[in-house]
């Protein structure tokens, strides 16, 4: 028998079962764990600027949590606002367009008039074309400056760390002044509200469980307390050598009051 096996026909083992304990419910062991623990990483190579979150610290999603030096990407950022809020080539190519167009009409009169040749009024319609085609062009590279400037703001965004989830900082693995890349691990973050709660229960309760169902959780001391649990997913395979079978239970956990990594016992009775 495998140590998981052994492990397993422990935890489902009711604790009604144990000589001295009178019970009328089963009780089977189980571990309270995070719903999700994830490791931050870096988008980008550099030296670390800044940390702004320290170990137990509450963070939201979207919090920052560190920062990569970006002197220069910040400037270059500085300079792209600068050049997409400008629209001084745009204001004198609508003055050049302005006067083309007022040429062009008095050179047209000119020729209605018979005081004035065919080939200066082309000459000065084509001036007027030229001068329009200016002015797009000049509008195409104030667009082009908005994403630049949108394109800077990504690079100098790349380079600060964010939480991607709401959570718990459980640790900072880098401080200001070292080198991040690529396989670097800035900070370990649990996500505590639900709570899973894995158990292991023997294969004749099978027919007894169903994915909805809410069973009791009892945290061991010194949390303690009774609370109601959802579960959420049953093992479609047996674990034949222990004769038993795995079940995950979501536990609320608003304003994250209870730790994770808490033993605990269950019983399919409801807490109500």
């Amino acid at each position: 028998m495998t140590m998981t096996s052994i492990r397993r026909l422990a935890l489902a083992v009711p604790l009604a079962a144990v000589p001295g304990l009178v019970s009328a419910e089963e009780f089977y062991d189980c571990v309270i764990e995070p719903f999700l623990v994830v490791q931050i990483g870096s988008a980008v190579e550099g030296v670390i600027e800044s940390v702004d979150m320290h170990r137990g610290k509450l963070v939201k999603k979207g919090d920052i949590i560190a920062r990569v030096e970006s002197t220069v990407e910040r400037e270059s950022l500085r300079i792209a606002k600068a050049e997409a809020a400008s629209k001084v080539d745009i204001k004198i190519a609508e003055a050049r367009v302005e006067l083309a167009e007022n040429q062009a009409e008095r050179a047209r009169e000119l020729v209605r008039r018979n005081a004035g040749t065919v080939v200066d009024r082309d000459i000065s319609e084509a001036e007027s074309e030229i001068a329009r085609q200016e002015l797009a062009r000049a509008k195409e590279r104030h667009i082009m400056n908005g994403l630049n400037r949108d394109r800077m703001e990504a690079i100098v965004e790349r380079r600060v760390i964010r939480s991607p989830i709401d959570g718990v900082l459980l640790r900072r693995l880098i401080g200001p002044g070292e080198f991040v890349h690529s396989q670097a691990q800035v900070a370990q973050i649990a996500a505590v509200d639900p709570l899973y709660v894995d158990v292991f229960l023997p294969t004749s309760l099978y027919s007894r469980v169903s994915v909805g169902d809410i069973v009791t959780v009892r945290p061991q001391e010194p949390i303690g307390g009774i609370y109601g649990a959802e579960i959420t997913a049953i093992d479609q395979v047996f674990d034949a050598a222990s004769d038993t079978f795995g079940i995950r239970l979501e536990l609320p956990n608003p304003g994250n009051k209870m730790p994770a990594g808490v033993d605990c016992t269950v019983s399919l009775t409801p807490s109500g």
